[in-house]
């Protein structure tokens, strides 16, 4: 087990190392308001590979050492998952209609990890921060709401991502209260217009033809809609459900473009 050890420490350093370092994408700039596309999914891999290769060497490791551990230690309820740390990225804001909003994509560095490597990594004492409970739900793009002042506000933005995309139909986009610590004033969606609505739909709406949108954070049940104005969020069928009853609950509530 020597070796599976040395590899353990080997991505304890590295986590430590990634986690330290300056975040690499573009640094939040209230000076230029343009609209900007996001990033590439290229260009937010960059540094992550080497993740990846350590945890399969930690892998290949244990099953050289046969190694055998209670697996139900690895095993977590429905929606949550392990990961090896998680990283925010924050991107330029954008202008809409008094107010802004703001990119973020929260992701795990490793999204999927072999149950051994889990009860192993959980084993070690000392070494259990390397991993991280995830909630497939709270990660993904998602945007923040600013006002005009360019202050954040409690309140995020995200897509129905259970939704089918339709040509022609405004794709629904939801809003909730976040709990992430860092608002300066709570947000009101229920004063704002329907201009206001439109203006935040429009500002988001091109970044669904950039990147595929289960890469974007689900709205959850308690989301109200931002546009179109009388959107539902889409009900997931449940397993062991009766699916024909549902069937109708997977239409989004979207409307003709005009």
């Amino acid at each position: 087990m020597m070796r599976a050890r040395e590899v353990a420490d080997w991505l304890h350093s590295a986590l430590l190392e990634y986690q330290n370092s300056e975040l690499e994408s573009p640094v939040e700039s209230f000076d230029d308001d343009r609209w900007r596309p996001l990033p590439s999914s290229i260009a937010l891999q960059e540094g992550l590979q080497p993740f990846g290769e350590i945890v399969g060497a930690l892998h290949r490791a244990l099953r050289e050492a046969e190694y055998s551990a209670e697996l139900s230690t690895a095993k977590l309820p429905d929606g949550q998952f392990w990961t090896i740390g998680s990283r925010t990225n924050v991107f330029p804001i954008r202008e809409m209609y008094r107010g802004f909003v703001e990119p973020v994509l929260r992701r795990p560095i490793i999204p999927r990890l072999p149950d051994t490597v889990v009860a192993y990594l959980i084993a070690i004492s000392g070494d259990r921060d390397v991993l991280k409970r995830e909630r497939h739900n709270q990660v993904g793009w998602h945007y923040h709401y600013l006002n005009y002042k360019k202050e954040r506000s409690n309140l995020v933005l995200c897509w129905d991502t259970h939704a089918v995309r339709q040509t022609g139909v405004d794709h629904p986009l939801f809003q909730e209260t976040h709990g992430e610590g860092h608002a300066v004033f709570p947000a009101r969606p229920d004063l704002w217009g329907v201009t206001k609505k439109k203006s935040i739909h429009i500002a988001c709406a091109p970044d669904l033809d950039r990147w595929p949108l289960h890469t974007f954070r689900c709205a959850s049940a308690k989301a109200g809609p931002v546009w179109p104005l009388f959107a539902e969020r889409t009900q997931t069928v449940s397993v062991g459900s009766n699916a024909s009853k549902n069937k109708d609950r997977g239409k989004s509530g979207g409307s003709k473009k005009k």
